[in-house]
């Protein structure tokens, strides 16, 4: 069955988060136009993207279907561009720097994929190798499930770690399933950003 995305302008949106987009003026900018007003007009509601428009956006932002645009129907073979950063990606992420190259893998649902990156830590959980690819999706912190993985950022380090909740509700627990990996605590307020493991890919 086809994914559905019920609007226009949720459309276009998850074409922005995709590639690191975030102000329609940009959007406008990548894909050649000098006002973001038609941009605006779909986000209100008050028109539907046109096939020009669709175009305009396929053409800048590969693998991105004319036909989801349109419609909203997307085939579950269609594929998502991830960029993939091997060297600071949560940086490169938030500029929006060109990416070292991109994953493309099947659209599996409505929110985006952030990134992909290069895990050098010896297996922090299972499953995960030296070297291995893993594909992360960023949340905030109201969006935390505990007991799953993340690539967690610190001011010193980014890691990845299974997170459950400390008695003290001002701190996390974060832990692996691999018994090499002592827990430690980690406070709420030094955790700069989140990202949920989606997948991992280990290259043999």
């Amino acid at each position: 069955m086809s994914k559905i995305i019920p609007t226009p302008w949720e459309r276009i949106e998850q074409v922005m988060q995709e590639h690191g987009i975030r102000k329609m003026s940009d959007l406008a900018r990548r894909i050649g136009m000098t006002r973001a007003e038609t941009i605006f007009q779909i986000k209100k509601g008050k028109i539907n993207i046109s096939l020009p428009l669709a175009a305009r956006i396929a053409e800048a932002f590969p693998g991105v279907d004319e036909g989801f645009l349109l419609t909203g129907k997307r085939s579950p073979g269609a594929a998502q561009q991830i960029p993939y950063y091997i060297n600071d990606p949560v940086v490169r992420y938030r500029k929006n720097a060109p990416p070292d190259n991109y994953l493309a893998m099947p659209y599996s649902g409505v929110r985006p994929i952030s990134f992909a990156t290069v895990n050098n830590e010896p297996e922090p959980i299972k499953g995960a190798l030296v070297n291995s690819v893993v594909i992360v999706e960023e949340i905030s912190g109201d969006e935390l499930i505990e007991d799953r993985p993340y690539l967690i950022e610190t001011a010193e380090a980014l890691i990845i770690r299974f997170i459950g909740q400390d008695p003290d509700k001002s701190r996390y627990r974060a832990y692996s399933d691999n018994n090499s990996k002592k827990p430690f605590i980690i406070r709420a307020s030094d955790i700069r950003s989140l990202f949920a493991l989606r997948y991992i890919l280990n290259i043999y």
